[in-house]
């Protein structure tokens, strides 16, 4: 084999080293990235469509089921339901997008049919499942930016042990919900809750203290129950 011979066949094998290297990467890139949706409310107005709350009553959960299965036939992989927890346990409201703090045992209920439903979901295009996430966050009563340790956090200026005990008591009422729900596949319906969706260390108040009070309880129960426990970071890109 000549010297020419030689050199043409060492290119070859190196640019089918590359093409496959390539081709290996793009694959498991790929296999890596899925794509999802925010779902919490079948409407535009968001405030008397948000459907946790109103799970329960039949032709909210009716209007749900078909835009999941128009989620899933659309290509998406997963649904993420954001819940802002802030209303005052027992209080009659028309806000339908604030759910309970602590969460309440109805709602707990609408969250485990809710999550059976995503799970009996299949796209009817390629029989892939829906999975679900699920991200918290705190507003009203449940507000934690608002006082302090010394006059209590939320609206109502709840002590930093009640505080803290309702928010363990929503994450077990969570885990209780959507534990052992699984998709068609066998695999978890749930992949991912978040503890606090939109942290920002340093720029909201009481952020700090939040965190490192609740996420080491958070993490372990929510681990323990077979789903991974996260907190989803906001930046705030403007100069000034």
């Amino acid at each position: 084999m000549s010297y020419s011979e030689i050199l043409s066949f060492v290119q070859f094998i190196h640019y089918f080293t590359i093409i496959i290297f390539l081709t290996f990467n793009i694959t498991n890139v790929l296999s890596i990235y899925e794509v999802g949706v925010d779902y919490h409310a079948f409407g535009t107005n968001f405030t008397e469509t948000a459907f946790l709350t109103q799970y329960h009553i039949s032709n909210v959960r009716s209007i749900v089921l078909v835009q999941l299965q128009g989620i899933a036939d659309g290509g998406a992989n997963f649904v993420t339901l954001d819940i802002w927890f802030g209303s005052e346990p027992g209080k009659i409201t028309d806000e339908h997008w604030l759910a309970t703090f602590p969460m309440s045992a109805q709602e707990t209920t609408n969250l485990n049919q809710y999550a059976a439903d995503v799970a009996s979901i299949q796209s009817k295009i390629d029989d892939h499942p829906l999975h679900l996430n699920i991200a918290l966050f705190w507003l009203g009563i449940a507000d934690y930016k608002i006082g302090n340790l010394t006059e209590g956090f939320g609206s109502d200026y709840l002590n930093a042990s009640e505080f803290t005990a309702r928010i363990e008591k929503t994450t077990d009422c969570i885990i209780t919900a959507i534990s052992n729900i699984r998709c068609s596949d066998g695999t978890l319906l749930v992949q991912t809750v978040y503890l606090e969706a939109e942290v920002m260390i340093g720029a909201k108040p009481n952020q700090d203290w939040f965190i490192s009070t609740h996420y080491p309880r958070f993490l372990n129960q929510i681990t323990v129950a077979g789903f991974t426990p996260a907190i989803y970071f906001l930046v705030d890109a403007r100069e000034e």
